[in-house]
């Protein structure tokens, strides 16, 4: 009776972890994906781009500056010595490439000397006051990692690229900028009258399909596939640009979502926010272009002298951001989330079986959060993979008893 009830309880401790399993597979999409949690550095300080490792004082009157993250910037090196002048002073190191023109410091610096002259014994002394670069250690993407593209077959990139040309008529010789406006503007003539909700099979389709299926009035179209159509359009033109997106919850009710794009300007060297379904093509702050959360954080404060450039009638004006707020407004609030996707999101092999398997326990996430806008962390996660690795262990653990318990009855009988 008593080996009965034993066996029992073991089934029913593995039928509990197996029902437990079960239920969070079948709520899986729910919150239980792996999320990164990222600085503002992060997000938008690409590792094309140098960080302030270290400034140290190697001899009187000279420094050395330590930089890393130095993957593109071929003719640069990991250590500069430069000759320090007592007080506050800029110094400069510069670069000969796109990626990275110059670099500046601010430096107090007080000699030995200087100390000895006002009765102090101190040793040489520097602080550093000014960088325009980032300090410190933090997690660092390349612009590649972010790169918001469908599944493109090479005919239907350079079938994209002879739509421009026919349409646009972009020249070589014209900036990003110049290249984002003008495809901006051809996209919000051709699609402004397909707003709506889009077909299912939209999800599934690139962005070329997207639009094709928009102009001829198959389906209409919503944020994500202006997003979707947008960044297959930069792509052709070699111009990176990612997938961002806004979301969250309050207690049980889901807020409003809303996707849009980032596009990394070269000439400017930064992400910036390019959002046609709200038909912004440009969001500056006293003449500088903004990023997702720079609006953001401006929206949530009030901040003034915003404008838009955007389309009116067949030409595109600067406007007043006060005929954006209220759009903004439904997806800026103090519960929202900032999402970032990685380019593995939209990658075909990221969704074959064993990578699905590999995501659902390992840690290998295709987007991430910003760590500012909102408290939040990996719970659910960590509960599913609590809850896989304890009914895999149970299941060991009572395979070992029934292996011992069949070898005992075996000895009993022999003896």
């Amino acid at each position: 009776m008593r080996i009965k009830n034993i066996t029992l309880f073991h089934v029913f401790i593995l039928l509990s972890l197996l029902v437990w399993n079960g239920w969070i597979y079948m709520h899986r999409n729910e919150g239980y994906a792996y999320k990164e949690f990222l600085s503002y550095n992060s997000l938008y300080y690409p590792s094309q781009k140098p960080i302030l490792k270290s400034l140290k004082l190697i001899h009187a009157d000279s420094a050395r500056i330590q930089l890393s993250n130095l993957k593109e910037t071929k003719d640069a090196h990991l250590n500069y010595d430069i000759h320090l002048k007592e007080g506050r002073e800029h110094y400069f190191i510069s670069f000969d490439n796109d990626t990275l023109n110059k670099i500046e410091f601010g430096i107090d610096y007080a000699s030995n000397k200087t100390f000895k002259e006002n009765g102090n014994d101190r040793p040489a002394a520097l602080e550093l006051f000014y960088s325009s670069i980032p300090t410190g250690t933090f997690k660092t993407y390349g612009i590649h990692d972010w790169q918001y593209s469908s599944p493109d077959g090479k005919a239907d990139l350079i079938e994209t690229k002879k739509l421009i040309l026919e349409n646009i008529g972009l020249l070589k010789t014209e900036t990003d900028l110049e290249k984002i406006q003008k495809i901006g503007a051809y996209l919000l003539k051709s699609l402004d009258k397909a707003r709506g909700l889009p077909l299912d099979s939209m999800d599934h389709f690139n962005g070329l399909k997207r639009f094709k299926y928009a102009v001829s009035t198959k389906s209409k179209i919503w944020c994500g596939d202006f997003a979707g159509i947008l960044a297959m359009f930069l792509n052709s033109e070699g111009i990176s640009s990612r997938l961002v997106c806004t979301e969250g919850e309050l207690g049980d009710l889901k807020l409003g979502g809303h996707s849009m794009n980032e596009v990394y300007v070269k000439e400017l060297n930064k992400w910036i926010l390019v959002d046609l379904t709200s038909r912004a093509i440009f969001i500056k702050h006293q003449g500088i272009f903004l990023n997702t959360i720079e609006l953001y954080e401006m929206h949530r404060n009030d901040v003034l002298n915003l404008n838009v450039t955007t389309l009116v009638g067949d030409s595109l004006e600067a406007t007043d951001y006060t005929n954006f707020k209220e759009f903004y407004s439904n997806y800026f609030t103090n519960s929202t989330q900032i999402v970032y996707y990685f380019n593995t999101q939209f990658d075909p092999h990221s969704f074959t079986f064993w990578q699905k398997w590999k995501r659902y326990f390992f840690p290998s996430p295709t987007f991430a959060t910003y760590s500012g806008t909102i408290d939040s962390n990996n719970f659910n996660f960590n509960a599913k993979q609590t809850a896989f690795i304890t009914l895999i262990g149970y299941f060991m653990y009572s395979l070992i008893l029934l292996v011992l318990k069949k070898l005992q009855k075996k000895t009993k009988t022999n003896s």
